[in-house]
């Protein structure tokens, strides 16, 4: 089983690598309209601040949140299929490695092709396309209406816009970065929901009535994984029944299972025999890497 646990946590780490770096893409974004907003800002005349520049620096600001919060969208939006092909691409990997070292040679994937991904993904991510659209709608929304209360609140007439835009400009930068965890979130269920949802189509193509499928969990750990995936972690059903958090009383196909969940989900065909070494071996590991944290 130590192959086994080996590719497990090579995948559960990529796995984790995928959402880091594309969280990281979206804050550089963060950085970059920021700095747009206050080069604009320095760029604007010198006078009063009254209601006009009020509404005129409002629209300006809200007009910036809204850009960057469209291409934060897009950006999730153009790294979804790759993930897709990613989870395509581990899941095949761990198949065949696993299928010569049971069984001693690796089995006919009916879904390892680029026809296959293409024809189950394309749908899958038109489906999420609208749901984090909705996400990000909301998450502007929300950005622009705490801009607003935040710049009312500076309006003070008669006095000089130098003396305000200090004001607007680092009430904005800490209204946008603040609300970074919005975005962080929406990633982070993405990127499992995609990850995870092309693996469990895999699965079920592979289920076979003399060689039934079963499906895994394997969270990430770390010094801030919660108790609920420590104790997911490991779990065995068959790939068409549901996995249970009995911490929270759910159930569930697949992760995620809430908002920011960081588990994956790994084949285990009947036929390889039994996985008990495979689970002690992975906890071992992961509890190792949260003592050393």
């Amino acid at each position: 089983m130590a192959v086994a646990a080996e590719i497990a946590i090579a995948q559960r780490d990529r796995y984790e690598q995928l959402w880091v770096a594309l969280t990281a893409r979206q804050r550089r974004l963060v950085v970059r309209a920021l700095a747009q907003i206050e080069a604009e800002l320095a760029r604007a005349p010198a006078g009063s601040w009254t209601a006009a520049r009020s509404a005129a620096v409002l629209t300006q600001l809200a007009g910036a949140v809204r850009g960057l919060s469209a291409r934060q969208l897009s950006l999730l939006r153009r790294a979804l299929p790759k993930i897709a092909a990613q989870a395509q691409r581990d899941t095949v990997a761990w198949f065949e490695t696993l299928d010569r070292d049971f069984l001693g040679a690796a089995q006919p994937l009916r879904w390892a092709a680029l026809e296959w991904l293409e024809g189950y993904s394309r749908p899958l991510l038109q489906s999420r396309l609208r749901i984090y659209r909705a996400s990000f709608a909301r998450y502007g929304a929300e950005t622009v209406s705490t801009i607003e209360d935040e710049v009312a609140k500076t309006v003070l007439f008669g006095e000089g816009w130098d003396t305000a835009r200090e004001s607007v400009w680092k009430a904005t930068k800490h209204i946008v970065e603040d609300r970074q965890w919005m975005v962080d979130r929406i990633v982070r269920t993405e990127t499992a929901t995609v990850y995870n949802s092309t693996t469990m189509a895999a699965l079920l193509e592979e289920d076979e009535p003399d060689d039934p499928m079963l499906k895994k969990l394997v969270a990430v750990f770390d010094p801030v994984t919660g108790t609920d995936s420590k104790l997911l972690h490991g779990q065995t059903r068959r790939v068409t029944e549901l996995f249970t958090d009995v911490l929270r009383g759910r159930k569930f196909d697949a992760p995620p299972n809430r908002p920011n969940d960081r588990e994956i989900v790994v084949g285990w065909r009947a036929s390889w025999g039994s996985d008990r070494s495979f689970d002690q071996a992975t906890r071992r590991e992961s509890d190792e890497v949260v003592s050393s944290g």
